[in-house]
């Protein structure tokens, strides 16, 4: 165990270390935007949730995308919706 610290791993990626995270400590604060807040058990769930849903227009690993949206939480969860399908 190493004091619930994430893993120091050099080829981790962001969503190897979400999942690290809530696997520990799922109800805890992830982030929080313009008063909405995230848990690290949400996030996971809504980062899989995008990449299925990526998935299911045609979009797969190493494709690039493109998005410009203002400073929202909807901005983050697409993030890590995309980084869990693999997309750019």
């Amino acid at each position: 165990m190493n004091g619930g610290r994430v893993s120091r791993r050099l080829d981790a990626t962001v969503i190897d270390l979400l999942h690290e995270r809530a696997g520990r400590h799922p109800e805890r604060l992830f982030v929080e935007c313009g008063g909405a807040r995230r848990s690290y058990g949400e996030m996971r769930g809504l980062a899989d949730e995008l990449a299925s849903g990526l998935s299911s227009i045609g979009v797969g690993p190493g494709d690039r995308l493109a998005f410009l949206l203002p400073n929202r939480i909807e901005t983050v969860e697409l993030f890590f919706g995309c980084a869990r399908l693999g997309a750019v």
